[in-house]
């Protein structure tokens, strides 16, 4: 009986160290680092309606099919408010490898934001570090606003980098708020 407990509390002992390296291991990832900087850009470029800083953090590839200016103005249109507090998690890493070599690593992390008059929101984006197919997808693909509202889905109110409407129908319905004047700034192929 001895032997068992203290066989378990051995095994506890070195499950509590790994979860702590772990911890340490996220902390100092570059690529984790420099997703959280990016998440604290996007929430200062949109607390400051700065829409040039915003859009040179987007990729070539985005600006080359959007009119990524005219995403992004339509975009502060719907963020009400100074960001009070705001979170950025969801740092899983995604892509594709080849003889242990980075093909395509890319990341789509989350931040929630409470701003001084009182909305929440969530703010998806999409960062390419490596995309040896597609070089021009360096940076951020796109970026999601949706607006958290109590008791109901979140809606999504803008979508810089991507096309709201075929969003809209590839997610069954997502609900989301377009005035008729927007354009969606969609360039034609």
């Amino acid at each position: 009986m001895k032997k068992a407990l203290y066989i378990l509390l051995v095994f506890m002992l070195c499950f509590l160290l790994s979860s702590c390296n772990t911890e340490e291991k996220t902390e100092s990832d570059p690529y984790i680092n420099k997703l959280r900087q990016t998440a604290a850009d996007i929430v200062q470029c949109f607390d400051d309606n700065n829409i040039d800083e915003l859009s040179e953090m987007i990729s070539q590839s985005s600006h080359d099919k959007y009119y990524i200016e005219t995403q992004i103005k339509e975009a502060f249109e719907f963020y009400n408010g100074k960001s009070v507090e705001f979170t950025a998690m969801n740092f899983q890493r995604e892509g594709l490898m080849m003889d242990f070599e980075d093909v395509q690593r890319y990341y789509d992390p989350m931040i929630t934001i409470e701003t001084d008059a009182g909305r929440k929101y969530r703010i998806y984006f999409q960062y390419y570090f490596v995309d040896k197919d597609v070089p021009d997808n360096m940076g951020i693909t796109f970026i999601k606003l949706f607006e958290v509202i109590p008791k109901q889905q979140d809606e999504l109110h803008a979508y810089i980098g991507g096309d709201i409407s075929a969003n809209y129908e590839y997610t069954g319905g997502v609900p989301f708020t377009r005035k008729p004047e927007y354009t969606n700034a969609v360039k034609k192929q």
